[in-house]
């Protein structure tokens, strides 16, 4: 049966967590990230043998974390070969680096590259993920889709385990005091160099687009997806891409002069920037920017002030550990001035709430799992197992 582009999408951007909690280091690391994606592309049926590989799997590592705090990947599809995807890697939830400066800097922001009246502003995290992202090479490569006979089954074991560490994330960061966490934050980041620890050799991603473009002689359609943290830096990269087009150095300009499209489909995420900066990506992408939120997800509320203040009330009678530092948060980061797009390519629902589930499991759930079920994936074997492990 023929799939959706959002359906499409989100299993891609799924399947960008793959090989998060691998802990070994250098090339080898690389070919296991990279076998697991290619044996993903393989055999779960929205994107089954029908994109290639071109680019990456790239990740960064901070310095001292023993897991990657990011990951992206670009796959063309097999008809039309114009058409690709830059996947972008949500928050792993067992690096402390990606939770603290990736998720959690948000208590400053700076103005966005090129914005001449300075405006438009994004948050320390975001900007820290762009950095992260703009650094990352891979050599250009076209890989098929691979089943992988040496992968082990995926356990359902492994995904408990990490549903508790997010749980057990949560409930830490509610246990500090809001004053302790945004110093916190602060200190860590000027005592230790957060910033990747090397680009690595080959292609950053424009680079790797120009020879794309160069070799299709055509026009490109490019689409960035992502979930969750993916999610907010997807329409964040897209816009890098799309100014880029119109860059004043020739040299910026990756298409080739040939029209490429750049689009986004972004799913779970929470604010990347102020109004100003959300305006931007709305004009600049207009009909071409998609987000998935579900209303239910405490992710897509942050960190928009007043929906901030709503998070308490999403699980009632169920109150989240957080909940007491909602009020302190809303009213440090509502001067920034957060908020969501909030256009016509915006599509909301409402994920089915359990009362059997813990408030913390509750949230797990409908950051990940609501998803699925919303697109009708879950009856077609994709399911955060298939997707992560």
């Amino acid at each position: 049966m023929p799939f959706t582009v959002p359906q499409v999408m989100l299993t891609l951007a799924g399947l960008s967590y793959r090989g998060f909690a691998d802990p070994g280091p250098g090339p080898s690391h690389t070919d296991r990230v990279r076998g697991a994606l290619l044996d993903g592309l393989a055999t779960l049926p929205p994107v089954r043998n029908e994109w290639s590989l071109v680019w990456g799997p790239a990740t960064t590592r901070d310095r001292g974390d023993l897991f990657d705090s990011a990951g992206m990947y670009v796959v063309r599809s097999q008809h039309p070969p114009t058409r690709h995807v830059v996947v972008i890697r949500g928050t792993s939830p067992i690096s402390a680096t990606d939770w603290l400066w990736g998720d959690f800097w948000v208590w400053k922001t700076v103005p966005w590259p090129g914005d001449a009246a300075g405006t438009a502003q994004i948050s320390k995290s975001t900007e820290r993920g762009l950095h992260q992202l703009q650094a990352m090479r891979s050599p250009r490569v076209a890989l098929p889709p691979a089943v992988d006979p040496a992968r082990p089954p995926a356990a359902q074991s492994a995904l408990d385990a990490q549903i508790d560490e997010i749980t057990a994330s949560w409930r830490s960061r509610a246990k500090d005091s809001f004053a302790w966490l945004a110093d916190k934050v602060a200190q860590l980041a000027a005592a230790v160099p957060s910033g990747p620890v090397s680009g690595g050799p080959g292609l950053d991603l424009p680079a790797l687009l120009k020879g794309e473009a160069q070799s299709a002689g055509a026009a490109l359609d490019v689409t960035v997806t992502g979930h969750s943290k993916g999610g907010a830096l997807a329409p964040v990269v897209a816009l890098w891409l799309k100014e880029l087009l119109a860059a004043a150095n020739p040299s910026d300009r990756w298409d080739g002069g040939h029209g490429a499209r750049v689009s986004c489909y972004a799913f779970a995420g929470p604010t990347p920037g102020n109004g100003a900066f959300a305006a931007r990506i709305e004009q600049a992408l207009g009909a071409d920017y998609h987000h998935l939120r579900n209303t239910k997800d405490v992710v897509t509320h942050a960190w928009q002030a007043d929906e901030l203040e709503e998070i308490q009330h999403l699980y009632t009678p169920r109150s989240l550990a957080l909940a007491p530092l909602l009020p302190l948060i809303s009213a440090r980061v509502g001067p920034l001035g957060y908020r969501q797009q909030t256009g016509a390519g915006v599509t909301r629902f409402e994920g089915g709430l359990d009362a059997n589930r813990s408030a913390e499991l509750e949230s797990v759930h409908q950051h990940l799992e609501a998803y699925l079920k919303e697109l009708d994936l879950l009856r077609h074997g994709v399911t955060p197992l298939t997707l992560f492990f």
